[in-house]
């Protein structure tokens, strides 16, 4: 019986593996931390159209290496507004260290909300992605 249920746990966890939609490498990056993104935020996270707003970026290498990775920010304006088109950027961050990044920004013209995205990535392998919401309200309000 005990033969049976190591059996049934090991099919179990090997058709997970091969049917459950991850590939190897994207289990083995979540399942060790290489780097993490502890804060993406607008400030302020309302505004009105046209205003100053800075979009905080910040990466952690939680490993005991140097980490090169890519960071990709893409997003979506308010209705009536166009898209985002992604940015991509390569950073080198030290082991143990943080990555900081303020992006000055304008608010866009169209009240509703502004939602940007970054992801973190290395070798092509996704880590970490994050959002980042600005509402954006009509000039004067």
């Amino acid at each position: 019986m005990r033969t049976r249920l190591v059996l049934a746990l090991t099919v179990a966890v090997v058709g997970a593996s091969l049917y459950g939609g991850h590939s190897n490498a994207t289990a083995a990056a979540a399942s060790r931390c290489i780097a993490r993104i502890t804060q993406f935020a607008f400030s302020p996270s309302t505004a009105p159209e046209g205003s100053n707003v800075t979009l905080s970026l910040q990466v952690q290498n939680c490993s005991r290496r140097s980490q090169t990775l890519t960071l990709t920010r893409f997003g979506t304006e308010p209705r009536g507004c166009p898209v985002i088109d992604p940015i991509t950027k390569g950073v080198t961050i030290k082991a143990r260290s943080t990555y900081t990044e303020s992006t000055p920004m304008t608010a866009p013209p169209c009240e509703g909300t502004e939602r940007i995205s970054e992801r973190v990535s290395k070798a092509g392998i996704l880590l970490e992605q994050s959002e980042a919401d600005l509402q954006v309200t009509a000039a004067g309000h």
